[in-house]
């Protein structure tokens, strides 16, 4: 598998988190800074929100402008559409392929907002460029998603000028749920392959995965044939924790860790990553070092020949040496998120998590998953005959494991080294406790440069029926 391929040759992230929801971790990602000190900590951003990420908020792709950078984005948006000005294009980007929700169909490329109400549906995929915005309704219906956005990320290589740097963002809709009827959808190809796998969901989850690890060889081949990967610093990274059976009726799996997609628990937050570069001096590896998304900005215009100014105020650092020398971070904390209402936080320090409060299901999805994304687990181990496959190793799962922490009560504690399961809370264990207390403090300070979250006003002007049943800005 290429995914497999450009990790075991690159730098595997074994020590990387991201936010618990897409729109958190992709605001983090352009912005290099913490959901809670831009407003975005809160959740998604839901289809007729008229709201978006801030615009006081310079993005990378307008840094990279000012150091001579080509910029392209294709795939999935999900920062905000309802005005013209939070789009791809007035963000820095020259030209954005792709759509502006957060789901959809993978054939027909519409968004269902609200399964209860038919008429919050529409067309949602498009091609903006030169400050024009035109929908693909046409040109798209009936192709599989994976695939057209593989072929227009492989005509920016092809059309790029190699003598000119490229920063090309790709974010690929699989392998998320798309609209309510029809959550999970591939191509019955692929789908054919893994007739070995019994149950049709688990089977069309995969070859979704399938689908997209073609689509990175794909693009693999073309900046080889182009003569630029010898140059190129390939990121892959999600955004968020898989959403197991049950959750968004989508079949992914965090297993062995605990948690889910929108948790704060290690399965919530613990992404699988790696960077792959010709340029890493030391590849071939697996990566402990603590590290976060928004590590990802500052390290980018660093490469890019950036200066120090245009990071000040970013919570990222600049990991490249930690990447390709396997230097030591400067990163010693990762605030997972604090937000108001509902009070929440979850706060990694060196070796330790404190986490409390509900996430947007309530922690609904706060158990353990087994391989295949069915709960409960009856495994605790993580087995691969895989010598260079990163293994969590939890040990015996304990009886009271699911009852020693109640995070709806009080907060909980975990030494994340030791116990990347989350099975025992020290929260009550001497000398623990003198660390939980200490981390409570850190969590005090951050609370007081923490940006209250965005409104979520919803707006029925943005209903695509008012728009010829196309979601487009409506203000």
């Amino acid at each position: 598998p290429n995914l497999d391929r450009l990790a075991y040759e690159g730098v595997i992230l074994n020590n990387y988190y991201v936010q618990p929801l897409c729109t958190p971790t992709r605001s983090a990602l352009l912005t290099g800074r913490y959901p809670f000190h831009t407003g975005m900590q809160t959740s998604v951003l839901w289809s007729t929100e008229a709201s978006g990420l801030p615009l006081q908020f310079k993005l990378l792709p307008e840094y990279l402008e000012e150091l001579n950078y080509t910029r392209h984005a294709v795939g999935k948006w999900h920062l905000g559409f309802f005005q013209k000005e939070y789009t791809p294009t007035y963000r820095g980007f020259q030209s954005f392929y792709g759509f502006y929700q957060g789901m959809g169909d993978y054939y027909d490329h519409t968004h269902w907002a609200d399964e209860t109400q038919t008429e919050l549906w529409g067309y949602d995929f498009r091609h903006d460029r030169n400050g024009r915005m035109k929908l693909l309704r046409n040109e798209t219906f009936g192709k599989y998603s994976t695939d057209i956005l593989t072929e227009a990320a492989t005509n920016i290589i092809e059309d790029h000028d190699y003598r000119k740097p490229l920063f090309l963002y790709m974010a690929h809709q699989a392998p998320h749920s798309g609209n309510p009827e029809k959550p999970l959808q591939a191509p019955p190809t692929i789908k054919y392959k893994f007739k070995n796998i019994w149950d049709d969901r688990r089977r069309t989850y995969v070859a979704m995965v399938k689908a997209l690890d073609d689509s990175i060889g794909t693009l693999i081949e073309s900046l080889k044939a182009k003569d630029m990967l010898d140059d190129s610093v390939i990121i892959f990274s999600s955004d968020n924790g898989g959403a197991p059976h049950g959750l968004e009726n989508n079949y992914a799996s965090n297993w062995p860790l605990r948690g889910a997609k929108s948790s704060l628990w290690e399965g919530g937050v613990r992404a699988p990553a790696f960077v792959w570069s010709k340029l890493i001096e030391k590849p071939r590896r697996v990566a402990n070092q603590m590290m976060h998304v928004t590590d990802f900005t500052t390290t980018i215009i660093g490469l890019a020949g950036g200066w120090d100014h245009m990071i000040e105020g970013m919570d990222g650092f600049n990991i490249w040496n930690t990447l390709s020398k396997d230097h030591p971070t400067a990163r010693d904390e990762i605030v997972l998120n604090i937000q108001p209402i509902p009070y929440s936080f979850a706060l990694r320090s060196g070796p330790f998590m404190v986490i409390f409060g509900p996430d947007y299901y309530n922690n609904t999805f706060g158990g353990w998953y087994q391989e295949s994304g069915e709960f409960p687990a009856t495994v605790n181990n993580q087995t691969n005959p895989d010598p260079r496959t990163v293994k969590v190793n939890c040990g015996e799962k304990p009886k009271d494991a699911d009852t020693n922490c109640n995070i709806l009560e009080k907060p909980c504690l975990y030494n994340i080294v030791n116990d990347p399961c989350e099975y025992h809370n020290l929260a009550h264990k001497f000398p623990q406790v003198l660390t939980l207390n200490k981390l409570l403090s850190r969590v005090e300070e951050l609370k007081k440069t923490m940006v209250d979250p965005i409104p979520v006003p919803m707006d029925p002007k943005g209903n695509p029926k008012l728009h010829n049943w196309n979601w487009v800005p409506w203000k």
